[in-house]
C-alpha cells in the first residue's frame, strides 16, 4: 500500500499541486501504462463518463484556457487513420514523470 501513497505523493509533488483529484492520476497512469490509448478506451478504464475524463485530459495536457493553464503530461490530438477518434499520449514532461516514479 505504501507504494500507491508514494507515487501519489510524488505525482503530487512533480505538478506542484497537492490537491491534484484522485481521477487525473489514474487517467494519467492508464496512459503511462499502455501508451497511446484512445479517448474512448480511457473513459472504460477510468469508469467514469466522459466529459470527467476528458476535463481530467485537458487539465493533464495544456489546460482548457490560458488563464488556467495544465500540466503539460498529456496531448490529446485526432486519430490520423479515422479522424472522428482522439488519442491520448505522453508528452516529454509525462515520460519524465514516468521516469521519475520509476526511479522513486
Amino acid at each position: 500500500m505504501l507504494g500507491v501513497v508514494g507515487v501519489i505523493d510524488n505525482f503530487r509533488e512533480f505538478v506542484e499541486n497537492v490537491d491534484v483529484p484522485a481521477q487525473h492520476i489514474l487517467c494519467f497512469l492508464h496512459v503511462a501504462n499502455r501508451g497511446e490509448v484512445p479517448l474512448a478506451d480511457l473513459v472504460k478504464l477510468v469508469g467514469t463518463d466522459q466529459s470527467a475524463v476528458s476535463r481530467s485530459v485537458a487539465k493533464l495536457g495544456p489546460g482548457s484556457n490560458p488563464l488556467e493553464p495544465g500540466y503539460g503530461l498529456l496531448s490529446l490530438f485526432e486519430d490520423p487513420y479515422y479522424r472522428r477518434r482522439k488519442l491520448v499520449n505522453l508528452t516529454a514532461r509525462g515520460k519524465n514523470l514516468v521516469s521519475a516514479l520509476e526511479e522513486a
